[in-house]
């Protein structure tokens, strides 16, 4: 380790599946700059998130705990202000934090550790506000975005490049400062998240390139299955499905564009000389696989996450690593770049010894939940080996020989030559304290509060001082 703490630079991106990275497999799909660090880093070819769904996959990975840990299951929910996280703990060993752009905090604390908050979101503070119809032009959600798929402009375009302007402001104004003390910078995106509206020199690029999918012939458990018919998915065409996968890797090509500048502007500043970069995203993306789109399934293409991390002199160059990981374990090699203390009950592990090569190759056991008051109920994933099984407080489990059976065709749970996985994995799923009746206790009594909540968002219209390029009134 280093003497010296490392500036860091984290770059974050919102739903983007590593299926859609060159670096990754995607020979359709050059990323040059993200393909760049890869070579010059660590890429984790199997790292996971703790909940499909934004904010609790956000919140669990900036506090480092899982998400019936900290109460926070769906995009409503709102992280404590008492729940350290990883800038507090950066913040506690010396480093200036400061955060650019999209993390979809929700309430009145913006900052969570974060010593400076610039730009701000594209997404409003308030849980009431956390409707398609309030956030940006042209964005009424993912049915219709998959439907109007293709070349265009949308809000959120213009708003990752601002992301990108302002986080090299920062680094500019950190270095002309003379601020001695180490920089951890987070530049967060909202690509390639819905809305599907892309430049047309980059659609164009990838038009006609993806596979003929079939939207609507897949037999899906009954999780998956209520999540496409309550979305209205069971409606989208396989020519539909073709246009979005386009765009959809357009878009990932623009973020990848995005953040080059980013890694240019920093490149050639003195922070680089003793820096750790990261790039990861909050969960994946569906985009047409098995009918479904977006997130709020435990597939792999929803649930894993590109992690690359490159830290010259210290971790080695074009390295991938298959072992299981998870975000809440980058929260920990965060922590571990910045020799800051471990935040309390962190349930993640920093990954420096594994990807430096002084650590076990094992394959640990990683978690992903959904707090749902529907069908199923709350629901938890367990990825373990080469095992994947999914736990419901009132469906069937589910489970998948992720080894043998890639693409999760064929659920083995209910046979009995693998009673004895199915019961180890349910151990492994409850050990550390998750009950989904708990859960689901828990879920009655917050939905309450955060009804209240938004009654008082609609009756006072408090203002949004976070939120980023208001649209106009439609």
């Amino acid at each position: 380790m280093p003497k010296t703490k490392p500036n860091i630079l984290l770059l974050m991106s919102d739903q983007h599946s590593p299926r859609f990275l060159g670096c990754y497999g995607d020979e359709t799909l050059p990323t040059p700059a993200l393909d760049s660090l890869a070579a010059n880093g660590v890429a984790f070819d199997s790292a996971y998130c703790p909940a499909p769904l934004c904010v609790p996959s956000r919140m669990a990975f900036l506090s480092g705990r899982h998400c019936h840990q900290i109460g926070v299951w769906n995009n409503s929910h709102i992280l404590r202000s008492d729940i350290p996280t990883f800038a507090h703990g950066l913040g506690i060993a010396g480093y200036k934090t400061v955060l650019v752009g999209r993390m979809h905090f929700l309430g009145e604390d913006q900052h969570h550790g974060f010593q400076e908050r610039r730009l701000g979101d594209i997404s409003p503070s308030f849980p009431a506000r956390n409707a398609a119809i309030e956030r940006y032009r042209d964005y009424w959600g993912s049915l219709e975005s998959i439907q109007s798929a293709g070349p265009g402009r949308s809000h959120d375009l213009e708003f990752d490049q601002a992301v990108a302007m302002e986080a090299c402001r920062v680094i500019y104004d950190h270095e002309v400062s003379g601020d001695p003390r180490p920089l951890c910078l987070v530049a967060s995106f909202f690509g390639p998240h819905d809305p599907w509206k892309v430049p047309k020199r980059l659609f164009d690029r990838f038009a006609g390139l993806s596979d003929r999918l079939d939207s609507g012939e897949t037999t899906l458990p009954p999780f998956a299955e209520e999540v496409r018919r309550a979305a209205g998915f069971d409606t989208i065409t396989a020519e539909q499905t073709c246009r979005m996968r386009d765009a959809y890797r357009a878009k990932c090509a623009f973020v990848d564009e995005t953040i080059q500048h980013v890694l240019t502007a920093f490149a050639e500043s003195p922070l680089s000389d003793n820096a750790a970069i990261v790039y990861t995203s909050d969960h994946g993306e569906m985009a047409g696989e098995k009918g479904l789109w977006t997130k709020s399934v435990f597939y792999e293409a929803a649930t894993r996450v590109p992690m690359i991390v490159s830290w010259p002199g210290t971790l080695p160059r074009g390295k991938h690593i298959s072992a299981n990981v998870s975000l809440l374990d980058l929260t920990a090699t965060l922590l571990d770049m910045g020799c800051a203390p471990e935040i309390p009950d962190m349930a993640g592990t920093s990954l420096i010894p594994l990807a430096s090569g002084h650590g076990e190759q094992g394959n640990g056991a990683v978690f992903a939940e959904l707090g749902k008051r529907t069908i199923g109920g709350p629901c938890r994933m367990v990825r373990h080996n080469q095992w994947k099984a999914v736990f419901y407080r009132s469906l069937q489990p589910e489970l998948y020989n992720i080894g043998e059976d890639p693409e999760e065709m064929t659920n083995l749970a209910g046979t009995s030559p693998h009673d004895r996985v199915l019961s180890d994995l349910e151990a492994l799923a409850r050990d550390d304290g998750w009950d989904p009746n708990r859960v689901a206790r828990r879920l009655e009594q917050t939905t309450a509060d955060i009804e209240y909540l938004s009654q008082w968002v609609r009756a006072t219209n408090p203002s949004d001082t976070i939120q980023w390029g208001l649209p106009a009134p439609l």
